[in-house]
């Protein structure tokens, strides 16, 4: 899995270097939209503001990767690191207000440590993710198109793992995470968080809340008696990013 990621992020780099140096967002005032004059945002911003039609945009950062194991006891986990990292886009869904509607496709990385009973389990899951959030653009430095802002955002995600090693340390055995005994491939959930932008420049903290149960597996090879088969993610990512 350390080749495949490698692999992964070397190819994400490349393509990053290649969109950086087309640069392709340019700041002319046709591929902006402007405020209204009366609306609650521009009354907030001072009479009016320029946002862009839309954008594109690579994405890199870290993930903190958990799983909940519902209607367990007496299991000691702790968060895995991960990766993400991909390409999105948004487009404005009005004329007169920064609200946008934005997707793209992502590789991100989740799972969790724990134990049980003396059995230890460190489950690494890989996923190719699709979020689709509305976001709301909200200017520090109004009239100005080399500005910094603000950007709170809501909406849900939806994945499909297709990698992954379960690693039980108590019997030294090593599985497949989605083979017929473990987890299944789809996963769904809502996401949430808020991102800032300066120029070109973008950051983000957000939270992926699991809502589809990804358990095919009732476990009990590991001791999980009290587990009443169903297992969702959560995952908490700080990611940095390039607009176009």
């Amino acid at each position: 899995m350390k080749n495949l990621t490698a692999k992964i992020l070397g190819l994400f780099l490349a393509v990053s270097c290649v969109c950086s140096s087309a640069d392709a967002q340019t700041y002319r005032r046709g591929d902006y939209r402007r405020a209204r004059s009366g609306t609650a945002f521009s009354r907030m911003h001072g009479g009016g503001d320029y946002f862009p039609m839309g954008y594109a945009g690579v994405r890199l950062g870290a993930n903190a990767a958990n799983l909940s194991f519902d209607g367990m006891h007496g299991i000691n986990k702790s968060s895995i690191a991960g990766l993400n990292l991909g390409v999105v886009g948004g487009y404005s869904l009005s004329m007169y207000t920064p609200i946008y509607l934005e997707s793209g496709l992502l590789y991100t990385q989740k799972g969790v440590e724990g134990s049980k009973a003396d059995e230890d389990l460190k489950v690494n899951m890989h996923y190719l993710e699709v979020p689709l959030v509305f976001k709301y653009r909200i200017n520090v430095n109004p009239y100005s198109v080399d500005n910094l802002n603000v950007q709170p955002f809501f909406g849900a995600f939806a994945a499909v793992g297709f990698a992954g090693k379960t690693k039980d340390f108590g019997v030294r055995e090593k599985v497949d995470t989605f083979g017929p005994n473990a987890f299944r491939h789809f996963d769904s959930g809502l996401r949430l968080g808020c991102g800032i932008e300066f120029q070109n420049l973008y950051a983000e903290v957000s939270y992926d809340w699991g809502l589809t149960n990804v358990a095919r597996s009732n476990f009990k090879h590991l001791g999980f008696d009290s587990f009443d088969d169903k297992i969702h993610t959560s995952t908490l990512s700080a990611t940095v990013g390039f607009n176009f």
